[in-house]
């Protein structure tokens, strides 16, 4: 009887062979319980600490995203690839192989009060980064800083306040004053 449910991964003998005490004769693996062992750049590390939340995304199933618990951060810094190793423990959340590629993303920094805006809304001016905020119907020109950006939304850390109205749809054709009107609104 095995000590685990899984599936046969390999077999080390045939039929006919002689085995001794202790000899493995098969390899099974566990398909409810996966580890993911993932390379971070040394240059993170000090980033990084066991239980921080890890989202972890597989090409398998694109846009399902499992969150983890950094379980592990091994010591050694990799000689070839210079990355330091972490490991999280999940529970297969569906069809994930073993041994299969992963992508991560770490939580290292929480910011209460953050503010986001869609991407499309941060436009590349000569004069830097800005958002076309609507004020009285008219788009007004708001150079801002940029933060991290998740998915399809960007943090802005400078020259937006909460509340504020941002133009997203068509924001890289406006200027200075140009008129906007708002679908859907009674304005």
């Amino acid at each position: 009887m095995a000590p685990l449910d899984g599936s046969v991964e390999t077999r080390h003998v045939s039929v006919g062979d002689y085995v001794k005490p202790g000899d493995s004769l098969l390899t099974i693996t566990d398909m409810r319980s996966l580890r993911a062992l993932l390379p971070f750049p040394e240059t993170v590390a000090h980033l990084l600490q066991t239980g921080q939340t890890m989202y972890l995304e597989s090409l398998l199933a694109p846009g399902q995203v499992v969150p983890a618990i950094v379980s592990q951060i091994k010591p050694e810094v990799g000689l070839m690839n210079r990355s330091l190793m972490v490991v999280a423990d999940l529970e297969n959340p569906g069809f994930w192989r073993p041994e299969a590629t992963v992508e991560a993303r770490v939580v290292v920094e929480r910011r209460a009060g953050a503010i986001t805006v869609p991407q499309l809304s941060v436009v590349s001016r000569p004069a830097g980064d800005v958002v076309y905020r609507l004020e009285d119907g008219l788009a007004r020109q708001q150079r801002v800083a940029t933060g991290e950006t998740h998915g399809d939304w960007v943090e802005i850390r400078t020259g937006l306040q909460a509340g504020d109205r941002v133009v997203r749809d068509g924001a890289q054709y406006l200027s200075e004053g140009a008129p906007v009107t708002v679908q859907g609104s009674q304005q």
